[in-house]
């Protein structure tokens, strides 16, 4: 496994979040390829406020155009702070902001 670690970007706004303290806390885990649902289970266990976005069946969608798709991805990346992946999906800088770690098991 590669593991990449990105500088921490600018703190988080989420204007017209209900509880924006909620979530400043939470850590958002993005997996995007299939990945054994134990293993989720034991990701999402870690801790209380692991909150994990599974987008393993959008990518391919949303490389189609999918327009649903394509929002769950943006929505997903948009508050992500770790991104699992085999390969970092497109333009990651732009659109998932607050990443600050990225774990890829692609060889390198």
């Amino acid at each position: 496994m590669f593991v990449v670690s990105l500088p921490p970007s600018s703190p988080r706004r989420h204007e017209g979040a209900v509880d924006a303290e909620c979530m400043m806390n939470t850590i958002n885990v993005v997996v995007t390829f299939p990945l054994d649902t134990n293993l989720m289970a034991r990701i999402g266990e870690t801790q209380e406020n692991v909150r994990l976005v599974n987008l393993s069946q959008d990518l391919r969608p949303e490389k189609e155009h999918d327009v649903e798709a394509s929002t769950r991805v943006r929505e997903a990346l948009a508050s992500a702070d770790v991104v699992f992946a085999i390969s970092l999906p497109r333009d990651l800088v732009n659109r998932a902001p607050y990443v600050r770690w990225c774990s890829l098991t692609s060889p390198v």
